[in-house]
């Protein structure tokens, strides 16, 4: 896939989609009403079809091999547990599962900041580290919630880790939006030789 303004507009649809999933998907965990498992794929395809194409840009703009090596083991790692948690359907008392997924997130995500400070590209460096930044809030304050314990305490620090889920796909649209200026900009910049081309080929 071609990294332009077309593609790039897909991605921002298909991040809207996310987001409409996830309102929904929230709006149904604070009132304990079941997903069925397809609505559950929908939302997962959704999620990680923008994560593949902001990888994808790190290879348009030629980023450290190790960066976007950090992105693509995080898009396999998502997946597979994805897949796991289908296949398998653990329980909620599943505290190996639980603990080895969440510190599994929590490693890969650290690694991704910091790797993406490492991005080279001025326009893209915060948008992208924000994203990494953001996912890291929200996966620790889940982890305290479980960590705690505490009946009632427990059940507002949930309830607020999947309120401040909305700022991944506001995060990701950052990216995109930001993203479409870089491919804006690096039109401007080719214009002008283009047109020196063509008045060259006038004498």
């Amino acid at each position: 896939m071609k990294i332009n303004t077309k593609t790039t507009l897909l991605a921002i649809v298909v991040t809207l989609v996310y987001s409409v999933c996830l309102v929904v998907a929230i709006f149904c965990a604070l009132n304990k009403i079941q997903l069925n498992r397809l609505f559950f794929i929908l939302s997962e395809v959704a999620y990680i079809t923008p994560i593949i194409y902001i990888t994808m840009i790190l290879n348009h703009l030629k980023e450290s091999k190790s960066i976007r090596v950090a992105y693509w083991a995080y898009i396999v790692c998502d997946i597979g547990m994805i897949v796991f948690y289908i296949m398998t359907k653990p329980s909620g008392h599943s505290i190996g599962t639980y603990l080895f997924s969440r510190i599994l997130a929590l490693s890969i995500t650290l690694i991704l900041i910091i790797q993406s400070f490492r991005i080279k590209n001025p326009i893209l460096v915060y948008p992208f580290s924000l994203y990494w930044i953001g996912l890291l809030m929200i996966l620790f304050i889940k982890l305290i919630g479980w960590v705690t314990m505490i009946q009632k305490w427990t059940v507002k620090i949930f309830q607020f880790s999947l309120i401040a889920e909305i700022l991944l796909p506001v995060s990701m649209l950052y990216i995109l939006f930001q993203t479409l200026k870089y491919l804006a900009s690096e039109k401007v910049i080719e214009s002008p030789l283009l047109k020196t081309d063509d008045e060259m080929g006038e004498y």
